[in-house]
């Protein structure tokens, strides 16, 4: 209960005070996170003229240093300054920087999801960078506004073709068309809400409100270790699937790389992937194509596909592929927009990260209602699914001496009519031994006279648990079925 007492702390770290409010626990973790920052130095960024660390940058502050947001077509290398750089392009931020003598940080990037780079600024310089940001911003909210009108023409062009189509084939795939539409716009919509956010606080963050944005991610679970694969792998958010593999229509949501690789490590500590690429249609909307490889047959690669599907339909198509990959929808889920910073990732942080949520454990915590239906509705198939396959199978206990190895790696077990290769032992001990057959597999009888034939596993079970049989007084048996 004291742990959620908001509290204020003032707390001085390499020549720099804070001042923190929050619980216990929050407080304990914005310490380590300002340990780890003012210890980070990324060396990539430091060569530009101007370019600093958190630590320098929260030094020469008047005050706190704030963290201001900037999209991120500031950072395209698409300005010349021939008298300082000759015929080398530099980014629009980096000119401006070098104009008026800024000191920045280029921050670790804690919203991944999202278009912007933060950066770190001393509070006096504050205002010139507003300056700047706000014509750029001005630009993407005119931009976004124009977009959405331009969906709202397409929408009403789709329309009438669907009332113009002559046939039901047509008219089915025209209303798939303009599904994607819609959805394209209500995602631009929402860029356009948050651009003006963003634009209502002048894209500024406190350090705390920066600090906040890391939260789910790698950074928040362990920032030294996350600040340390950073420039490979960027900062890592984990989801569930129904959060990430969702249709992605508008082009200003789809990653520059035009591709997404997802990785899950499951309960039994297996780590499967799965390969996302988005490409246009002829409306310009886009849908993704899913490359996903078999988890029974690696040598097997099918792909699923969400083109002309509305979420509602898609969501009903992701357990197929979720169970084809391997992957479990309860599971978290990590995003990454290049293949080398998944295999960075995996090599670096993930066995560290990427924790299973054991059954018992804490009640999980759900991004929305839809998530918490879908997880929980595909838990309930394969809670089904699971007393189905057990309701096939018969659990009987033998004597150990009636199995035995057959000098191949297979087990043996001994009946009257010969030994029947494969016997399913689950378990074994010196005095008694665990079987758990299916009574409709099939299996292979080497009778004493070296004759082959196959017995049924229900023939098998029946001859165990039968009075008649040899093994009559020593065998206990327990079935599955109700």
């Amino acid at each position: 209960m004291a742990d959620e007492v908001a509290q204020v702390v003032e707390m001085e770290y390499k020549g720099v005070y804070y001042l923190l409010k929050g619980s216990h626990e929050a407080i304990t973790t914005i310490i380590r996170a300002i340990r780890a920052l003012s210890n980070w130095a990324h060396e990539k960024n430091l060569k530009s003229p101007g370019s600093s660390t958190w630590q320098k940058i929260q030094e020469v502050s008047e005050g706190t240093a704030p963290v201001i947001e900037l999209p991120k077509e500031m950072f395209e290398k698409t300005v010349k300054n021939p008298k300082r750089f000759g015929d080398e392009y530099i980014s629009p931020f980096e000119y401006y920087c070098q104009e008026n003598n800024l000191r920045y940080c280029i921050m670790p990037d804690l919203n991944p999801d999202d278009d912007y780079i933060p950066i770190g600024v001393p509070s006096q310089d504050l205002a010139i960078h507003q300056k700047q940001m706000k014509s750029w911003m001005s630009i993407r909210q005119e931009t976004e506004e124009n977009k959405d009108k331009d969906y709202d023409a397409k929408i009403q062009a789709k329309r009438e073709e669907i009332a113009n189509a002559k046939t039901p084939e047509e008219k089915e795939r025209l209303e798939g068309e303009l599904e994607e539409l819609v959805q394209a716009k209500e995602e631009n919509k929402d860029k356009l809400e948050e651009t003006k956010d963003k634009m209502s606080r002048d894209n500024t963050l406190t350090f705390e409100e920066y600090l906040r944005q890391g939260k789910g991610t790698n950074f928040e679970k362990d920032p030294e270790k996350a600040l340390a694969i950073e420039p490979d792998v960027g900062i890592v958010r984990e989801f569930l699937p129904i959060e990430c593999m969702v249709p992605i229509r508008d082009e200003g949501l789809v990653p520059d790389s035009k591709e997404l690789f997802y990785s899950q490590k499951t309960q039994d500590n297996e780590l499967f992937t799965i390969k996302r690429t988005f490409e246009p249609d002829e409306n310009g909307v886009f849908f993704s194509v899913y490359s996903v490889t078999d988890a029974k047959d690696p040598s097997n690669v099918k792909t699923f596909s969400d083109r002309g599907m509305t979420r509602e339909a898609w969501m009903k198509k992701l357990p197929e592929m979720l169970k084809y990959a391997g992957m479990l929808a309860d599971q978290p889920t990590t995003a990454l927009v290049t293949e080398d910073r998944l295999k960075a990732y995996i090599k670096g942080l993930d066995s560290n990260f990427s924790k299973t949520q054991d059954e018992g454990s804490e009640e999980k915590q759900y991004s929305s209602k839809e998530a918490k239906e879908f997880v929980e509705g595909i838990r309930r198939d394969k809670e089904q699914a699971d007393r189905y396959d057990e309701s096939l199978y018969t659990t009987i206990t033998v004597p150990a001496a009636a199995v035995m190895s057959d000098g191949e790696g297979k087990m043996s077990l001994e009946l009257a009519g010969g030994l029947v290769s494969g016997a399913p032992v689950t378990s074994a001990n010196k005095k008694m031994a665990t079987l758990k057959i299916n009574s409709d597999d099939i299996f292979e009888m080497k009778k004493p006279d070296g004759e082959v034939s196959s017995i049924k596993g229900k023939d098998i079970i029946a001859e165990l648990t039968s009075t008649k049989s040899k093994n009559e007084s020593k065998a206990m048996h327990h079935t599955a079925r109700k």
